[in-house]
């Protein structure tokens, strides 16, 4: 297969994007005043190690397609999906032989992660064809992508590590080891002084983070033979050929940026009635160097009467201890970090009200609030900041749940089952959210170990070390290793504490039965 110089000896991270959810799509429409579709089909182009894919479809009654040019990547993420028997239909097509497969619906959902900056100008022509032919009118595509001016400081470095595998490393070593060599030579070139690195303290700062990511990760973002780094308006030229138009980021913080905007930024903002002339502006002024944006075939705005209606029906939920929420909030932009005070009596009223962590309609909390939280708009405001705090997630339909809770079960048990010696996967499914949540590697040990009924935190710690010390393995925190058992045991026990209040929690969002 022609994988037209896009690395496939390097498999991708086990990341899960949480924007490739429809359900994370609809709350999106519906708080920016747009119809959503109804989804019933969507595909993920280019899915890694389909860990998305697979959470969506356990997850949830969405049918899902997707396609990923690595054997690897496509081995592993069909293994899931059997196991789980989400039916989901995982192809290992070139973007090009996928748009030709005969046996594909259309689709109300289309989402790419990354991937758009990784591949060729050819095949990013592909991923328009396939959008424009196979998204339906009113869907929605969600595109991630590196973006200018951020990621101009990190050109240079691509291009030594890139240039230095090219001409200096025979083709025969592997890409993570061409990557190795070319960290390396990079530092040596470091250490001589070479001006356009001792002159660039962002350059020096943004490397020296990169140290600390995943191998596979760098591989798949500077190694590529295509690397081209636009800005939104080439972007959305690229796209426009799709008869997709953009329609907002997928993260509600870009509603709250003009509180750190100056005046004179607000001022040149608000003079520019053209959208993606000011989503430019924007990255101009943010020195952004990702973005992550919905896309939508055919967008119509909803009455406010429909929007209140609709935003009314939506049920939230707490994915975090009440008594662990505090009532700042912190924003960037603009190179600029703030910190603001939440309304403590607002707030309090709303998390309060949730705090059984069972699932409530906005309707609902409304009524339960005795007068606190009648101002409509205010509420969608408490929704949208505590979603960018990370406390609360939006909840699927009952009969929605019912159907996906044994695929969740079936698809989390191997996740769980993987931990044993692993911790490459920190997500399991959640049947009540449609999507997935964080639960780290000694968390979901601990599960593991109340599903080999386990009953008492003793029970959990000895599970968890006994676990790690068959693999020779050890707590590492904040970089280093621990190293006696002792303390190794106390890291845990701090751990299994945490983990006993996030139990109730867990248990209402649906991932695992017998929990």
């Amino acid at each position: 297969m022609n994988t037209d110089g896009y690395n496939i000896d390097v498999n991708y991270s086990y990341g899960y994007y949480r924007e490739l959810s429809p359900l994370a799509f609809k709350i999106s429409c519906l708080i920016r005043g747009i119809k959503p579709p109804k989804i019933s089909s969507a595909c993920e182009l280019g899915y890694g190690n389909g860990i998305s894919i697979n959470v969506h479809s356990s997850a949830s009654s969405v049918k899902w397609w997707g396609t990923d040019f690595n054997p690897s990547h496509a081995n592993f993420a069909n293994q899931f999906a059997s196991v789980a028997e989400n039916e989901s239909k995982i192809y290992e097509d070139s973007f090009l032989d996928f748009l030709h497969q005969k046996d594909l619906p259309d689709f109300d959902f289309i989402g790419l992660h990354g991937i758009y900056s990784w591949v060729d100008k050819k095949n990013r022509g592909y991923l328009c064809d396939f959008i424009e032919r196979k998204l339906r009118v009113g869907g929605g595509v969600y595109i991630s992508y590196n973006v200018l001016p951020g990621f101009l400081e990190l050109l240079p470095f691509r291009n030594v590590l890139k240039n230095y595998a090219d001409f200096m490393l025979p083709e025969s070593k592997s890409t993570i080891s061409k990557l190795n060599d070319s960290l390396e030579f990079f530092e040596q070139l470091a250490n001589v002084d070479a001006t356009f690195i001792a002159k660039n303290e962002a350059l020096k700062s943004q490397v020296q983070q990169m140290k600390d990511l995943d191998r596979s990760y760098l591989a798949h973002e500077f190694m590529n033979k295509s690397w081209e780094i636009m800005d939104f308006l080439q972007i959305h030229k690229e796209l426009s050929r799709s008869k997709i138009n953009f329609a907002f980021p997928a993260h509600f913080k870009s509603m709250w940026q003009h509180m750190i905007y100056t005046d004179s930024q607000k001022k040149l903002l608000d003079g520019i009635d053209n959208i993606y002339f000011q989503e430019y502006i924007k990255d101009l002024i943010n020195n952004n160097r990702f973005r992550k944006d919905y896309w939508i075939k055919g967008a119509q705005p909803l009455s406010e009467a429909e929007q209140k209606k609709l935003l009314e029906e939506i049920r939230v939920v707490l994915i975090e201890p009440r008594e662990k929420i505090d009532f700042s909030f912190e924003l960037s932009a603009a190179g600029i970090g703030q910190t603001f005070n939440l309304q403590k009596e607002l707030y309090g009223t709303f998390l309060d009200i949730l705090s059984d962590y069972q699932p409530k309609t906005i309707a609902e909390i409304q009524q339960n609030a005795n007068g606190k939280l009648d101002n409509f708009k205010q509420v969608i405001e408490v929704v949208t900041v505590l979603d960018i705090k990370g406390v609360l997630h939006y909840a699927q339909p009952d009969e929605e749940v019912s159907l996906a809770i044994n695929k969740t079960h079936r698809l989390n048990f191997e996740i769980l089952q993987k931990a044993k010696s692993k911790g490459e996967i920190s997500v399991l499914a959640s049947a009540l959210l449609g999507e997935g949540i964080q639960v780290n590697r000694l968390e979901q040990l601990a599960l593991l170990s109340i599903l080999e009924g386990k009953k008492t935190s003793k029970e959990y710690i000895e599970f968890i070390w006994e676990t790690l010390k068959s693999q020779n393995q050890k707590i590492i925190k904040k970089g280093e290793v621990i190293e006696s058992e002792e303390d190794n045991i106390k890291e845990i026990e701090a751990l299994v504490r945490d983990f006993e209040k996030k139990l109730p929690i867990l248990k209402n969002l649906k991932i695992l039965r017998g929990i």
